[in-house]
């Protein structure tokens, strides 16, 4: 996605500006993986993640923060409207609706067994996905948080 914008210092007059935040997301997620092989501490790994995170987006030049955090809002849309992210809710609904339907015909027919094992599989294949989009969701918000305290400093900077 490209865009138009003005930069009001004279480091840029105006250019075209691309949201860089899929790309360090893909790193993100690289360096998420190789770190907690590497660290056992949830938080360590979220304060390495953090100075590597901030220190990118500070290395791009012309960036009108303002894109960027409207990329991740929208990203942040899908988890946060629904409560549980699109795919749970989606596969909630298809198992309720699945159970209820067949439930006086096919109880009979099954072993108590067989049911056991196909609720454990859902049951397992729910809390995975959520698992997974948990973290996104944490990934999401320390993205806005690092974006929120680079705005914060350019705005200290330009007092003094």
């Amino acid at each position: 996605m490209f865009f138009e914008c003005k930069i009001l210092k004279n480091k840029c007059t105006k250019g075209k500006y691309n949201i860089i935040t899929p790309e360090i997301v893909t790193m993100y997620k690289s360096d998420y993986r190789k770190l907690m092989k590497k660290y056992e501490n949830h938080e360590e790994v979220l304060s390495i993640l953090y100075k590597k995170v901030k220190l990118h987006y500070k290395e791009q030049k012309c960036n009108d923060y303002k894109f960027e955090r409207m990329h991740i809002k929208t990203k942040l849309g899908s988890y946060l409207s629904g409560g549980c992210g699109i795919g749970p809710s989606l596969m909630s609904s298809l198992i309720g609706s699945s159970l209820f339907t067949y439930i006086n015909s096919t109880i009979r027919r099954l072993r108590f067994s067989l049911i056991l094992i196909y609720c454990s599989l859902v049951t397992a294949l729910c809390i995975y996905m959520l698992t997974i989009q948990d973290e996104q969701v944490e990934m999401y918000n320390l993205f806005l948080e690092i974006l929120e305290d680079i705005e914060k400093e350019n705005k200290n900077n330009d007092i003094i």
